[in-house]
């Protein structure tokens, strides 16, 4: 897979968003690929159909990450984002199992979780929302303060064991880029 005419990771949401312009955008950046963020859960079907269309015509990739929510498969969660979006190629899908938070919370060891005074999770593919919600600390004044902060103490080599979803994103879209040893 090549990116020298950039990679469109679209978001499913704000979270995503966040996640994915701290953590997954700089790392491709620092090694030369073009990169850009899209949020699309508040874009119309035909927005992102166009927005596509324009991908492919410029000869640049892209990936969407859709969270699995309620859906009992990844494969029912491909063919809803399919349905709804239809010129979205399955192999680009990547569905999040269960959602994003759990990506979050992959990228902290044991020193950080007792700094941050949570519970240290040794597999995070199955939080929830409303888990990370009850996990969020009263010092921080907000789900997002508490996501910032997480990502400034995130550790990618960390978060690439505990979580099967996120290691797949790493092992398909960032392999290009060199790990630290």
């Amino acid at each position: 897979m090549s990116f020298q005419n950039g990679l469109f990771i679209l978001a499913e949401g704000d979270d995503d968003e966040r996640f994915l312009q701290v953590v997954a955008k700089p790392l491709l950046e620092e090694h030369g690929f073009w990169t850009n963020v899209v949020k699309y859960r508040e874009r119309t079907a035909s927005y992102v159909r166009r927005l596509l269309r324009s991908v492919n015509a410029m000869g640049a990739d892209y990936v969407l990450l859709a969270d699995i929510n309620r859906c009992p498969c990844k494969t029912v969660k491909k063919d809803l984002v399919r349905r709804k979006l239809r010129s979205v190629d399955e192999r680009r899908i990547i569905v999040v199992a269960q959602e994003i938070e759990g990506w979050y919370l992959a990228g902290l060891d044991i020193a950080t979780c007792r700094k941050l005074r949570i519970s240290h999770l040794e597999r995070t593919d199955h939080v929830t929302k409303e888990m990370f919600d009850n996990m969020v600390p009263r010092v921080f004044e907000s789900r997002a303060a508490f996501m910032v902060e997480i990502l400034k103490n995130f550790q990618i080599s960390v978060a690439i064991h505990k979580n099967e979803t996120l290691r797949y994103f790493v092992d398909r879209y960032l392999s290009q880029v060199p790990r630290p040893n």
